[in-house]
């Protein structure tokens, strides 16, 4: 029923809905950044991709923004063929926590739709990403751990948070 709720959740968020945090989600965001009350914003001028979208995070207290989250789906394969068609696909939706300075705090992945591979929803395997800004390159094998039997979803989801962590870096620096 989880994952039910989880997937009509997420067509709705890719389908412009507004679609509220959810309490696991809202409690992370208030650990990390250190507040009691967040407010949200999409930021709509950063989402060009129909499989996520970022959000400002603000503080209602001190009515600034103090983070960012992004929310994405990243496609993987299946045993036949790899495919960015969600019917044809295998799939992982996942979440990226940012301080202010577009700076990872954390990845979590709410979502795994695959058959094997799911080392990369591990908390220690995810945690390698934190306080990671944009500024290099990530390559699985050499910076980033490789995982035996995960190859495909491991270098899908670091290749996905390298480029969508450049896009909300230079969204900061305007």
């Amino acid at each position: 029923m989880r994952s039910f709720l989880i997937a009509i959740g997420l067509v709705l968020l890719f389908s412009g809905f507004k679609y509220p945090v959810d309490s696991k989600l809202s409690k992370d965001i208030k650990r990390l950044l250190n507040i009691d009350n967040p407010k949200f914003r999409r930021i709509e001028a950063l989402n060009e991709s129909k499989n996520g979208f970022f959000t400002e995070i603000e503080s209602v207290s001190k009515s600034e923004i103090v983070g960012y989250y992004y929310s994405g789906r990243v496609f993987t394969c299946n045993n036949t063929h790899c495919s960015t068609e969600i019917n044809e696909s295998e799939y992982l939706d996942y979440v990226i926590i940012y301080n202010k300075q577009a700076s990872v705090l954390m990845v979590k992945v709410v979502e795994y739709n695959a058959t094997h591979g799911h080392a990369v929803t591990a908390k220690g395997w995810l945690s390698q990403f934190i306080g990671y800004a944009g500024s290099k390159s990530l390559n699985v094998g050499t910076n980033i751990d490789a995982i035996s039997g995960a190859t495909i979803s491991a270098e899908a989801i670091t290749y996905d948070i390298e480029r969508v962590t450049r896009v909300l870096a230079n969204f900061c620096k305007k």
